[in-house]
């Protein structure tokens, strides 16, 4: 019942809250301001005034909570500091998350149109957020390959390519009709390119740097 999901959410937020101050105190400070921002975002992305999900800024809210923020407060607590570094890499990361729920949302528009929605996919129409849905993935790719030209990643980051024929397979099914399993699609795309990523990341650091 909704109720009980409040009292849940309110549960999972405390131990969050307990968590995140402990990590604060014996790690590093900047996980309280990380904590702090995550925390708001994912409560105002449902609740007034500020209704991230009902005022089409869910994908942007998404995008802040998965990337910079999940990427910066993994590496503040290992490292007790920040990194320009991490946060230019979490870009990808945090784009391919949102189109997890860009997906969703596309599948959605004649449904949310009816209800006190109003999402990027409802604003923008199908066909056009079946370009900008295919202009976030290609742009995924970009900023890696600029992110090796830029010398931010070595040449082992050429192996999130290797994912390009799930990408190909994945807009193909897109183009004609947004399917039921529209997130789960996506989300397998994210897992596949999010996978090359790290271990892209995880070789350079444990075969380029002894």
């Amino acid at each position: 019942t909704p109720r009980q999901l409040l009292g849940e959410a309110i549960v999972l937020f405390a131990l969050t809250l307990i968590i995140g101050m402990m990590a604060a105190v014996f790690v590093s400070w900047h996980i309280l301001w990380i904590g702090v921002v995550g925390f708001l975002t994912s409560v105002f992305y449902t609740a007034a005034p500020v209704k991230f999900k009902y005022r089409a800024l869910g994908e942007p809210a998404v995008f802040m909570i998965w990337g910079p923020l999940m990427i910066e407060g993994a590496y503040a607590v290992q490292r007790q500091a920040l990194s320009l570094k991490a946060l230019i890499i979490s870009v990808p990361f945090g784009v391919l998350v949102a189109l997890v729920l860009f997906a969703n949302n596309m599948r959605d528009i004649a449904h949310d149109s009816r209800q006190d929605v109003r999402t990027l996919g409802i604003i923008l129409g199908a066909r056009r957020s079946y370009l900008l849905f295919t202009g976030l993935i290609v742009l995924a790719y970009v900023y890696v390959l600029g992110m090796i030209i830029a010398g931010i990643m070595s040449l082992w980051g050429f192996l999130i390519f290797l994912s390009v024929p799930s990408a190909i397979r994945l807009l193909k099914t897109f183009k004609t009709e947004i399917p039921d399993m529209a997130d789960a699609l996506t989300a397998q795309f994210d897992t596949v390119f999010g996978i090359l990523l790290i271990l892209a990341i995880f070789l350079e650091a444990t075969l380029m740097h002894r």
